[in-house]
């Protein structure tokens, strides 16, 4: 039995490939629909640069080592 998971994978999917298809019609229709995708992929592509930038400003900054070397650390008795 399929999870929600792949069931909402598989509908959105099918809806892309409905909504390429139409781009391929020779009238209005797939004209509209063909500058709608290409903006949607104009616009993935700008969110994935900026999600990317975000990614490096929020990643947190190195932690001190340790001032003593294992070579250096006595053994507990």
């Amino acid at each position: 039995m399929p999870t929600i998971k792949q069931t909402a994978q598989e509908a959105a999917q099918n809806s892309l490939r409905f909504v390429k298809n139409q781009a391929k019609r020779p009238d209005t229709v797939g004209d509209v629909t063909h500058r709608a995708l290409e903006l949607a992929h104009g616009g993935a592509g700008a969110a994935a640069r900026a999600l990317s930038r975000f990614q490096e400003a929020i990643q947190p900054p190195a932690r001190y080592a340790s001032k003593r070397t294992p070579a250096t650390r006595r053994k507990s008795a």
